[in-house]
């Protein structure tokens, strides 16, 4: 027999090593799929692609200069923040918006007489975001519908010269905060809502 005061430390090894035998069992009878496993699995067969167009939106800065007023140097801007967001469409990302520019009338003075600067147009933007490597573009149609009146008095005399159309306006953006586009007598600026 013996003796538990004397061999405290054989039954202590005999409760770990029965203790570990158990945990054994409990864990190699346990289903597979509820161990985890030290080495990551791979997914195969899913892909997520997820597109910084998906979502996006903003404002284009519009700047137009009106005239001609070159020859009383006056250079009026008609401005406008023109909204647009990004449809998605199936693979494709389809951009959509539009919006007024703004323009106060604008007269000029001299002693030869009076120059005057009306102007009123609406835009509508469409076009479409591609994700790239580098982030996504914008390939921007802006298409301006507009009237314009100028008007000359000088010395007893009237002269009208309305002009009404539409302009059409084709860039592409990085889709980045502050991005710019700019040719004679326009300007964009690109905004991104956060």
């Amino acid at each position: 027999m013996i003796d538990i005061r004397k061999n405290w430390w054989i039954i202590l090894i005999f409760l770990l090593a029965n203790l570990t035998l158990s945990g054994c069992v409990i864990f190699s009878s346990a289903n597979p799929d509820q161990l985890a496993t030290p080495t990551p699995t791979e997914v195969t067969g899913i892909m997520v692609d997820v597109s910084g167009c998906e979502g996006l939106a903003g404002t284009l800065t519009m700047q137009i200069l009106v005239g001609p007023s070159d020859i009383v140097e006056m250079e009026p801007v008609a401005v406008g923040d023109i909204p647009f967001m990004v449809v998605a469409d199936g693979d494709s990302f389809n951009v959509k918006g539009g919006g007024p520019l703004n323009f106060d009338e604008q007269v000029h003075e001299a002693d030869w007489g009076t120059y005057t600067v009306n102007f009123n147009a609406d835009t509508t933007i469409s076009g479409s975001c591609v994700p790239t490597d580098d982030g996504e573009n914008l390939h921007l149609n802006i298409e301006m519908i507009g009237e314009q009146l100028v008007e000359v008095r000088a010395e007893g005399l009237q002269m009208d010269y309305p002009w009404s159309g539409t302009q059409e306006i084709t860039v592409s953006f990085p889709a980045v905060e502050g991005a710019q586009e700019a040719a004679e007598g326009w300007s964009l600026i690109l905004h991104i809502n956060e």
